[in-house]
């Protein structure tokens, strides 16, 4: 882990330059300064524990593809056919919210990769199934019947997590779920409704209520890619995740500070503390993804 000076230098230079040394009331804007060193301090702990997109990507592809292996070692027992697919990569796709809590979810993306899934959902519709597509309806009813059964005594693989990453994550939802109580923290939060009615014109409560309506609005991939890219109504909801997830980073920026300024001396005492597991973690999502 990359050391951080103290946050408590950082409070005390903020306080000098703005001459705000004496108490602050809740609802003063967060001290630029020490809003940017706890979220330095938190994203690195977060990319330590989560990884990026695409570790968390590779991740969740080899557990598919170790899911589907075992499927199809299954189903080789069996007299009846069987044609292995491409694990979609995309189910781990959407930013990283631990607890759901609107103060620890990723900003600054510009989407919620809620299209991209869709999108890549329907290609595979379009890839069909060969072997399928050549069998007798009894050869296909032998095939329902012996993948049920290999579904229902194959383990579903969850994808690795470096050692120690929910213990981390548990304390981290832990400490931010007090902090999002604090005064100061609660009233940006309260706003961020109101903020969002009048950018992205929907009245949401938070992070999770914002993107699971953005994700509301897209229809199903039972269609395929090539129907669907020409859905009026799935291109209006790719627009609608854009405008969404740009207006979220927006609205929900004063509550981050808030939360970033009061975790800060926390956060500094969670990177000491778990200092050699986040430099474990690293190295494994390291490994996954290489």
């Amino acid at each position: 882990m990359k050391k951080i000076i103290s946050i408590a230098a950082v409070l005390c230079c903020g306080a000098l330059a703005t001459g705000c040394a004496q108490s602050i009331q809740a609802a003063a804007p967060a001290e630029p300064a020490a809003a940017r060193q706890g979220l330095e301090l938190y994203q690195q702990a977060a990319l330590s524990i989560f990884g990026t997109r695409d570790q968390r990507l590779a991740a969740e592809k080899a557990a598919a593809d170790k899911y589907q292996n075992a499927i199809a070692a299954c189903m080789s027992a069996t007299d009846a056919p069987y044609y292995t697919k491409a694990a979609s990569p995309h189910q781990a796709g959407a930013p990283t919210a631990p607890g759901d809590l609107s103060t620890l979810a990723e900003t600054g993306n510009g989407t919620f990769y809620i299209a991209e899934a869709s999108r890549y959902g329907a290609q595979q519709l379009d890839r069909g199934d060969p072997l399928y597509d050549k069998l007798t309806q009894a050869q296909r009813d032998a095939q329902g019947k012996a993948l049920s059964g290999c579904i229902s005594k194959v383990p579903v693989v969850q994808p690795a997590r470096p050692a120690g990453a929910q213990q981390m994550t548990t304390e981290l939802e832990t400490m931010f779920t007090a902090i999002e109580k604090q005064p100061a923290v609660a009233s940006a939060l309260k706003s961020y409704s109101d903020c969002m009615s009048d950018k992205a014109g929907i009245k949401t409560t938070g992070y999770l209520d914002t993107f699971l309506a953005v994700q509301e609005k897209f229809p199903t991939t039972s269609e395929g890619w090539s129907k669907l890219q020409n859905n009026p109504d799935w291109q209006a909801a790719a627009a609608f995740e854009t405008k969404a997830a740009e207006a979220d980073t927006t609205c929900r920026k004063p509550a981050q500070d808030q939360a970033m300024q009061a975790a800060a001396p926390q956060l500094q005492q969670f990177t000491s503390k778990y200092e050699s597991q986040l430099d474990a973690a690293s190295a494994s999502w390291a490994k996954v993804a290489g």
